[in-house]
């Protein structure tokens, strides 16, 4: 411990207790005050302008370097005590003092702007909305866009290398970088043709449905592999997403599964889970990113053997589910040996419950407390 908490290298070491789910005294934990969401600024465009909402961003367009500086407060918790840290270690790159990059038990890193790289990557068009990026349907068949080569020559790859170029050049090596919002296959899938004909293409045609699926899953590896290749090792390992602040000991992979919910458990475990499964053995870390309307998957997806960790984002009501209502299925997920982070708004009474039914091996909470529910 130092004069103002633990030391950086005690708290990595509480990481790789983490990632390996070994005995430990307590769960990591890292608790910030509650604050609403509010939209980021617009996106800022090379020409010096901002983007409109509804506007069509193509490559090119985005001023990547002010995009990327401006990142840092956008990719934390809305807190003023961790947006104060941030910009300390924005003025302590400059002027070369030591840096406090500790917060409870994580680390703060920086990470690049939220961007929808991975459905841009498969030819999807983006769009300009509240301060972020979104994806729609493809505007040709995904089979005319395989066929004519695919996504190796998607000029948003080089732009997504650029914003990791970038983000090693203002760091100096000495802030930790978080990896782009990857999303997974099957987010991939249902936005490159539709989440309702993505279901009906499941009902009529499974053999098609798979085939996307594996056509995603080949890309997504392939594009993570170029970035990891080249992301910045920070004392050994690497972030595998910013807003964690979650170090991992070796090669790490966030992905999203979000709308894998539209399937049931059943048919997820007999026609989907090989594709995950692909991207968890491609890297020593990986990560599923879920939410709490995923909770009655969590048990199969931790059947995933390659899988190291899921983690859940509760959203505050009515929104998502109460936390301790899912302790069933964080036991279950505990039980099959996986990680588990747990993330989002709680009040006091759910985090001191959920700290008191699990396991502390493997468990990490990094939350935003609010006020009870008035009745």
């Amino acid at each position: 411990m130092t004069e103002h908490g633990p030391s950086l290298e005690d708290v990595l070491k509480r990481h790789k207790a983490f990632w390996n789910c070994s005995d430990v005294d307590r769960p990591l934990l890292g608790v910030a005050p509650y604050a609403p969401w509010a939209p980021p600024p617009p996106y800022r465009l090379r020409d010096g302008s901002v983007a409109s909402d509804g506007m069509k961003i193509e490559p090119g367009m985005v001023d990547l370097k002010a995009q990327t500086e401006a990142s840092k407060l956008q990719q934390q918790k809305q807190s003023p005590r961790i947006l104060s840290m941030m910009l300390d270690l924005v003025q302590a790159l400059t002027d070369g003092r030591d840096l406090s990059m500790v917060d409870g038990d994580y680390v703060l890193c920086w990470g690049p702007h939220n961007f929808p790289w991975m459905e841009a990557i498969l030819g999807c068009p983006v769009f300009h909305e509240n301060g972020t990026c979104w994806a729609k349907a493809l505007e040709k068949d995904w089979k005319v866009l395989r066929d004519s080569g695919g996504w190796r020559e998607s000029p948003w790859i080089g732009e997504m290398l650029e914003v990791e170029r970038l983000l090693f050049e203002i760091t100096k090596g000495r802030i930790g970088v978080g990896q782009p919002l990857f999303r997974g296959p099957f987010d991939m899938a249902t936005t490159a043709v539709g989440a309702s004909e993505f279901c009906t293409l499941v009902m009529v045609q499974l053999q098609e449905a798979c085939d996307l699926m594996s056509y995603c899953t080949d890309l997504y590896i392939d594009v993570a592999k170029q970035y990891v290749q080249q992301a910045p090792v920070f004392h050994d390992g690497y972030f595998c997403y910013a807003p964690w602040s979650l170090w991992a000991p070796g090669t790490t992979v966030r992905y999203q599964s979000d709308n894998s919910y539209l399937v049931s458990p059943d048919m997820y475990r007999e026609h989907f889970m090989r594709f995950d499964r692909e991207i968890a053995r491609s890297f020593e870390y990986s990560a599923m990113a879920t939410h709490t309307n995923q909770a009655d998957h969590l048990p199969v997806y931790a059947e995933i053997p390659e899988l190291r960790m899921i983690e859940i984002t509760f959203e505050a009501p009515p929104f998502g589910r109460p936390p301790l209502d899912l302790l069933p299925q964080f036991k279950e997920v505990q039980a099959k040996g996986k990680a588990l982070l747990l993330t989002g708004s709680l009040t006091q009474k759910e985090l001191d419950g959920l700290i008191e039914e699990l396991s502390p091996k493997g468990l990490g909470l990094w939350v935003s407390i609010r006020e009870e529910e008035q009745e």
